[in-house]
């Protein structure tokens, strides 16, 4: 069986023994006959049995890949994270009893495959378990968040969201060191901007009446897959940029039509969300390409795309960016305070904040009166983990990000010494969608958002790849990028 993931020269793994593969897809029939036997209020989905066999057949299928091809789960994972809603939508709109968490499951079988290509790297001699500098930031981050806990004045939810950082965590784990070669990279940027556009595809039926919107509380806001259409329109924008720079890396003209259209699609259905968060997001990453644009193609292809995005601007996004509706719009006027509050809560715990998910019940005796029944997030990223984390948090994750943007810029630079544009421009893409969270975080709070995490993955998966190309020779005479090219790279500019 050719093996691609072993480093070096191509070779050729031992060959599986045919006994432990028939025990285990055996064991696993077994237990799904013993499911069925269960009481159906002891399994949510059985009493639906169009779903249930095929959520039997697709786990086993996964467990068989995992030993196989260890890749495929990883990127079934990836293909969820847009899409993660969907079991919500299904149990809302179809079933009424569906309840599976399809992403935790794919990822403990994705957790394992890791550890099946580990075990079969033994013979090669390569142990390598990427981390790194990303890794470590961020290790610091969950090191504060466990140490908030014990301080935390809200306990139930201080839990809850930790665990989903466990989560998080051990997804950045798996991107680092699933993504080791280019061409695990643009699979992986493939599938996830598939999955984006399903998730824009729902957008525009919801907003055409054929699909149902997520509450009648966002009624005329589209959301695709997400329940939030604030979270669904970052999302869809950062996949917006990162088709950008598949459309600059793609050589093949079908593959540009194709990563312009998701392009497209990206931009309307961000549009359809009437997010003004991401809109401001979205143009203050235009002004970066502009600003940092050393050729003009790059900017009047940005400019080209926000000029196409124009005549589907809806109407109730004009309303909710007008001055007037500002002034009174109760959600503008709770962000200022729930601004400020944040601040004050970490005055008096400045280094380790008030405690994982403490601002919710410390918020309202900071707020107005009449804003009390509103006790939310802070809606913004920065000030969130500066308030319960407090300064050892904000140093992890702050620190990411800086870090984010400067493995970004070298690893452009080292793509266009070692003769690899594609990769430069695909680089580009996902600076620009790191750009646009980086903005759009100030008016979100997204530090349990799988998508961020992905981006931190292929972030710290990029800088391992510069490591290699480094100690390749540089591109032939000729062939090779120009002192421009390199300088704009080195500077954050577009290559």
């Amino acid at each position: 069986m050719p093996n691609d993931y072993l480093p070096g020269r191509r070779q050729v793994s031992p060959v599986m023994p045919v006994l432990p593969v028939v025990a285990m897809v055996s064991v696993m029939a077994a237990l799904a006959v013993l499911v069925s036997q269960l009481p159906k209020t002891m399994v949510p989905f059985m009493d639906q049995p169009l779903y249930a066999i095929p959520a039997i057949l697709l786990g086993l299928g996964l467990i068989i890949a995992a030993v196989l091809k260890p890749e495929i789960p990883f990127l079934v994972l990836v293909f969820l994270i847009p899409l993660e809603a969907v079991a919500t939508f299904f149990q809302t709109r179809l079933t009424g009893g569906l309840s599976i968490t399809g992403v935790k499951f794919v990822g403990i079988i994705a957790a394992g495959g890791w550890l099946v290509r580990q075990i079969l790297r033994l013979h090669s001699g390569d142990r390598r378990v990427r981390f790194g500098p990303m890794g470590g930031l961020l290790t610091l981050y969950l090191f504060s968040v466990i140490i908030s806990l014990f301080f935390t004045k809200n306990l139930f939810l201080g839990w809850y969201v930790f665990v989903i950082q466990i989560q998080l965590f051990a997804f950045l784990f798996l991107s680092t060191n699933f993504i080791d070669t280019p061409n695990m990279l643009f699979r992986t940027v493939w599938v996830y901007l598939l999955a984006s556009t399903i998730s824009a595809s729902m957008a525009v039926f919801q907003r055409l009446g054929l699909i149902a919107y997520a509450s009648v509380k966002m009624e005329g806001r589209s959301s695709g897959a997400e329940s939030d259409p604030n979270y669904f329109a970052l999302s869809l924008g950062m996949a917006l940029f990162l088709a950008l720079g598949m459309t600059l890396a793609s050589k093949r003209k079908f593959a540009k039509f194709c990563v312009l259209g998701i392009c497209a699609l990206s931009g309307v259905g961000m549009l359809l969300s009437v997010s003004r968060g991401a809109v401001v997001a979205f143009g203050a990453t235009l002004i970066y390409i502009l600003v940092k644009a050393r050729r003009w193609n790059i900017a009047l292809l940005a400019l080209v795309v926000a000029g196409l995005l124009v005549p589907f601007v809806p109407q109730e996004l004009y309303h909710r960016l007008s001055p007037e509706f500002i002034s009174q719009d109760g959600s503008a006027m709770y962000r200022f305070y729930a601004a400020k509050a944040a601040i004050q809560i970490w005055t008096k715990s400045p280094l380790i904040g008030a405690g994982q998910g403490s601002f919710m019940s410390l918020v309202t005796d900071y707020l107005p009166v009449w804003l009390r029944s509103a006790r939310q997030v802070v809606h913004n990223t920065y000030l969130e983990v500066l308030a319960e984390e407090g300064l050892l948090g904000i140093v992890g994750f702050g620190g990411a990000l800086v870090l984010g943007f400067r493995t970004l810029w070298r690893t452009r630079a080292a793509a266009l010494r070692a003769g690899k544009p594609e990769i430069a421009n695909l680089t580009y893409g996902v600076e620009l969608a790191f750009f646009m969270l980086l903005i759009g975080d100030i008016f979100l709070s997204s530090q349990t958002e799988k998508q961020v995490w992905l981006m931190f993955g292929i972030i710290a998966a990029l800088g391992y790849l510069a490591k290699g190309w480094e100690h390749e020779p540089e591109a032939e005479a000729g062939k090779g990028p120009s002192g421009e090219a390199l300088e704009a790279a080195e500077g954050g500019g577009a290559p």
